[in-house]
């Protein structure tokens, strides 16, 4: 927060806890957007403006993390969510499974994210750890066909959703789960092929890959990993590695679909 604020906006407190390599990299994104949003057009835009983040656990565990503005312009809810409000709110709740308040208070925005116990752990017993974040480059392209994307990484699915979107597939999700993505094509045709990532917070596609494979759905696998851990049997199948280059998955898509 130290690049966002001049001298003593920002009050910082809460219990000595290290996030998990898991989710260090979402809330780190929660609190750039806030703080972004807090520079342009909330508290962190006037010199009387200050900003309180704190974060306490809860009596069963959770960690609750707070973020109060006041002393900036009159704030009104927005009539319709942005790119910041989406962001924040997928990551709270489906990136870090857990749930997310939004008061638009005319003294200020004040947010309250509760997150399960999975998000942190003990500062004495924390290891190091990092989470790469990959980029994206968009274009406008001709219509593609029907396109189910499975990524539990919020942002890296947002990403891979809107430059495939620009390139001309009609987007189906993004999922974060192999029960997600059979939730929204339930009732629905099929799609005319998915992006899969392997890992779903540490669970396979595998099961979802198989079921698409059997409605002969193709797909391309989407993976920061140099083999399939644990089935070899999909090694055949097209793989882009992360970082996401989306001109080259968009061009195996497109191979797959036209061989299917």
């Amino acid at each position: 927060m130290s690049g966002f604020q001049r001298v003593d906006q920002l009050s910082i407190s809460g219990p000595h806890i290290a996030l998990r390599p898991d989710a260090v990299q979402p809330v780190s994104l929660v609190i750039h957007e806030l703080a972004t949003n807090a520079v342009k057009y909330g508290a962190l835009s006037l010199d009387t403006g200050r900003v309180e983040i704190s974060w306490n656990i809860l009596p069963g565990g959770e960690l609750q993390l707070h973020w109060t503005e006041a002393g900036g312009p009159a704030v009104a809810a927005p009539a319709a969510a942005g790119f910041g409000s989406t962001l924040v709110k997928e990551v709270a709740t489906r990136q870090l499974a857990g749930s997310l308040e939004i008061e638009w208070s005319s003294t200020g925005l004040r947010l309250v994210a509760t997150l399960p116990t999975s998000a942190y752990r003990d500062a004495a017993s924390a290891r190091k750890g990092w989470v790469h974040a990959p980029s994206a480059a968009s274009a406008a392209g001709a219509r593609r066909g029907r396109l189910l994307v499975v990524e539990d990484e919020t942002l890296i699915a947002m990403a891979i959703c809107d430059d495939l979107a620009s390139l001309g597939w009609d987007v189906i999700g993004p999922a974060g789960t192999v029960e997600e993505a059979r939730r929204l094509l339930q009732g629905a045709a099929l799609p005319d092929a998915a992006v899969l990532d392997v890992n779903l917070a540490g669970r396979p596609v595998y099961p979802l890959a198989e079921w698409l494979q059997a409605q002969r759905v193709p797909f391309v696998f989407c993976s920061g990993y140099e083999q399939l851990a644990n089935h070899p049997d999909y090694d055949s199948w097209p793989r882009v590695r992360k970082p996401v280059d989306v001109h080259l998955l968009d061009s195996e898509l497109i191979k797959v679909r036209q061989a299917a």
